[in-house]
């Protein structure tokens, strides 16, 4: 058994732990150090929220924010400090937060002004009695609008969203920047990202991924924005990395330009500028599309490799611009390889003295051996950074769960251990490698110390999931988005391995609103069902033969990514899509008051139901996608039927108009709750004992009114047997209050709260994941969903939660 433990811990994730910046790294702009009239200058509140006030607070002076929800309106309570404040040259903002009661509270965001748009980060309430220092990130703040840069920032926004109607206050003190001092520079694509949304996101995306990794690897580093980029900020910085930039404008060209001209050295990802030629020795080749799913499944170095490159290194890309070297100064170091194990013989990374170029963007799975692989680019364009990340990849191998020094660590877990021949054979090989890197770094063997730690610091992981114990009878289970199951396995072995490690269910989406993975005669059938058979069937035979439970997931109203163009087009013209309050089409989602859209909903669940005995249907977006949808003419007349008169000022009056606003609100509520009522009267007719569940947003009170979703509602009824709220937060006491939230709100329905695994930065995270479904634990769910079961997930995160943790 140790050998399978030692082996997978080469590939398993490292747990993330937690930013402190360094006192001393701080560049503080603001200590509360103001009279209150002054405060309140600084400070302006939105409408519905209180002017602050200043207080003391733990030995300092702090802004006291009154939340105000009890009767009020409003969704959030916000302050704005008005004021210019350059943040180009930092990792991002840092405030000392104190919240004594935050049930009421949500989560938080950050926003940030700049230009015409916002930059904006989130955080969750801390458990604390004291002070929590809070660190907002740039390279995880998303946009929205067209931010000018991070150097013309002029407002910072705090908000705090309503969970409850209940009034609470929050503090906060010394707000400073921190961080930007490292070598490094990871420069987003800002033009690209102000083009849409979808663009914003991926920019987001693709360069929080290649930030994480550069992380991980103990190397300090700072994320530019391109408008922000000058000649004099890449000075004396080391590399620069270009992680997705579709569109390098000329000056951004011409700065890089002159950076390469002056010594500097430079990693690209997927779109490798022109004019660059003759600086790097690389150039790039064709764009050329997977000529099949799987056909570039992992990256495997050449015969003329970097030094410490990881043997293989799994992304499963879609497409890649090839890479080529332009003269004898570059060569191919790594070759894409397929899912059966076979060299496409296509270049995936090309390498010279100045830049490396590599063929896709940096895609969030396989992330230990992704972030080695960052490491040996790195190491081979400076080598000088891998000594100072070899000294922080050591100090990390006892940063696992709430531990921070070795020594502490290994001795509480051998107490832990007892009796337990797996974590006490994790915590003698984490002994081992964690003296053999020490001396890999006395004798300045930097990338065999690092190689050595990280594997130190999996064995210490491991040891941590080998003591946890298992709780008997609990619904232990796991949304599966594809259709398909895991990439690179049967559903056979998919299920094998959730029953093997204690799982008790899955809730594999099987159909959208638009497309079915299984003969439908509802909804168009997807081709490949041709090619790769009825995936119900092939779940549920797997389920059966491993007794494991299957609830089939539906995304309702959302036609999706995959659904024909030609059906997308007869619901449009049929007027069945839906419009927004500014009168935008939507071309994917489905009016949810439209009346044969929602026969269409309860039909192909109902046919699930017929076809196959199944344990259970699952709704998921069974919802309105926000408050600006659906405005279309339809919905209009129909509620206009509803209340008996028309509407003067459509659709204005549905928010200008109180009493309006209120039948409106509940006019889309029913049409929601129509659907999920009928599905499961009609279900258990069809199929006694079927169970009926659902994926829901977190906080009732609030998504009632934006989405449409009365799910408390849904409870009280009995229409649904299980709930499955997406607390989807990366901190456990968060988790835990909005669960408890939830338990009241459910009226005796079970409720096994959605874990947002791989929502997170790490997607392997299972040092947090254990931490959740301690807080499920705590306040006794009975069980917990995760999301979502993937490769990652099967082949890292499954298996060691199956040590003890959910130990069949």
């Amino acid at each position: 058994m140790m050998t399978r433990i030692i082996t997978m811990t080469l590939t398993v994730c490292i747990c993330s732990s937690m930013y402190t910046a360094d006192e001393s790294d701080l560049r503080v702009f603001d200590d509360v150090a103001y009279a209150q009239d002054a405060a309140r200058k600084t400070w302006q509140p939105m409408e519905g929220s209180p002017a602050v006030e200043i207080t003391s607070f733990g030995g300092r002076k702090a802004l006291l924010m009154a939340c105000k929800f009890h009767g009020n309106r409003v969704e959030r309570a916000s302050w704005d400090r008005l004021g210019p404040i350059d943040m180009t040259a930092c990792d991002g903002l840092t405030f000392l937060f104190h919240c004594p009661n935050p049930t009421p509270i949500s989560g938080f965001s950050v926003y940030f002004r700049s230009g015409g748009g916002w930059y904006s980060g989130r955080f969750d309430a801390p458990a604390a009695d004291g002070w929590t220092p809070i660190h907002i990130h740039k390279k995880s703040c998303s946009t929205e609008g067209q931010p000018t840069g991070w150097s013309k920032v002029d407002a910072i926004r705090i908000s705090a969203w309503k969970a409850r109607e209940t009034d609470t206050a929050i503090r906060i003190a010394r707000l400073a920047l921190f961080g930007g001092r490292g070598p490094i520079v990871i420069l987003r694509d800002e033009t690209t990202a102000a083009k849409s949304a979808d663009s914003a996101r991926e920019i987001t995306r693709y360069s929080e991924t290649v930030a994480q990794c550069i992380e991980r690897a103990g190397l300090d580093h700072i994320v530019l924005s391109d408008r922000d980029l000058t000649a004099d900020r890449l000075k004396d910085r080391k590399i620069l990395i270009l992680p997705y930039n579709p569109q390098v404008p000329p000056a951004t060209l011409d700065h890089i330009k002159t950076y390469l001209q002056s010594g500097g050295k430079l990693i690209v990802f997927f779109h490798l500028p022109g004019g660059l030629e003759s600086l790097t020795a690389i150039r790039s080749g064709p764009f050329t599309p997977q000529p099949r799913p799987g056909y570039f499944a992992s990256i495997h170095p050449s015969e003329t490799p970097l030094k410490a490159m990881p043997p293989i290194t799994a992304q499963a890309s879609w497409n890649i611009t090839e890479p080529a070297p332009a003269s004898d100064k570059a060569r191919i170091v790594a070759y894409w390889h397929s899912d059966d194990g076979r060299s496409t013989g296509k270049p995936a990374i090309a390498a010279s003295d100045t830049a490396i170029f590599y063929s896709h963007v940096l895609i969030g799975d396989d992330l230990p051996n992704k972030t080695l692989l960052l490491l040996a680019m790195v190491g081979h364009l400076a080598p000088d950074l891998w000594q100072s990340a070899a000294d922080r990849n050591i100090a990390q191998i006892a940063q696992v769960a709430h531990y921070t020094k070795l020594a502490p660590a290994l001795a509480d877990l051998k107490s832990r251990a007892a009796g337990r021949k797996i974590a006490l054979d994790a915590l003698d090989e984490a002994e081992k490698l964690a003296t053999k890197a020490k001396s890999h770094r006395a004798a300045n063997e930097f990338s065999e110390a690092i190689l050595t730690a990280q594997s130190a610091r999996a064995a210490m992981i491991d040891a941590w999931c080998a003591v946890q114990t298992a709780r008997p009878n609990e619904h232990r289970a796991f949304w599966c988005h594809s259709a398909f199951g895991v990439e690179g396995m049967t559903w056979d072995q998919a299920i094998k391995t959730l029953a093997d490690n204690g799982f008790t269910a899955i809730l594999p989406n099987m159909l959208w609103a638009g497309v079915a993975y299984y003969p439908s005669n509802t909804l168009p059938t997807h081709a490949s069902v041709a090619e790769r058979g009825d995936q119900i069937q092939l779940c549920l035979d797997a389920c059966r033969k491993y007794n494991v439970q299957c609830h089939v997931w539906k995304v309702n109203y959302n036609m999706g990514w995959a659904a024909d163009r030609t059906f997308m087009q007869k619901m449009k013209d049929a007027a069945r899509t839906q419009v927004s309050f500014s009168g935008a089409a939507e071309e994917r989602w489905l009016c949810p008051s439209h009346p044969d859209n929602q026969t269409l909903e309860v039909e192909s669940m109902l046919e699930v139901a017929r076809k196959y005995p199944v344990d259970g249907l699952h709704f998921d977006y069974i919802r309105y996608p926000d408050r600006d949808h659906c405005f279309c003419p339809g919905c209009r007349s129909r509620f206009e039927a509803r209340i008996g008169r028309k509407i003067a000022k459509w659709p204005a009056d549905t928010r200008n108009d109180p009493n309006v606003e209120q039948l409106w609100l509940g006019f889309r509520r029913d049409q929601i709750t129509r659907v999920v009522a009928e599905v499961a009267k009609r279900a258990r007719e069809i199929r006694p004992g079927i169970r009926i569940s659902a994926a829901v947003f977190q906080n009732w009170p609030i998504h009632r009114a934006a989405i449409g979703q009365d799910w408390r509602l849904w409870c009280e009824r009995g229409d649904l047997d299980f709930v499955c709220p997406m607390n989807y937060t990366e901190q456990a006491s968060h988790f835990q209050r909005m669960t408890e939230n939830q338990l009241e709100w459910a009226a005796g329905v079970p409720v096994y709260p959605g874990i947002g695994l791989s929502t997170w930065p790490d997607r392997t995270d299972i040092c947090r994941l254990i931490d959740q479904i301690h807080a499920a634990r705590t306040v006794k769910t009975g069980g917990f969903t995760i999301f979502n079961y993937a490769r990652p997930e099967a082949a890292e995160v499954v298996p060691r939660l199956g040590l003890a943790m959910t130990a069949p």
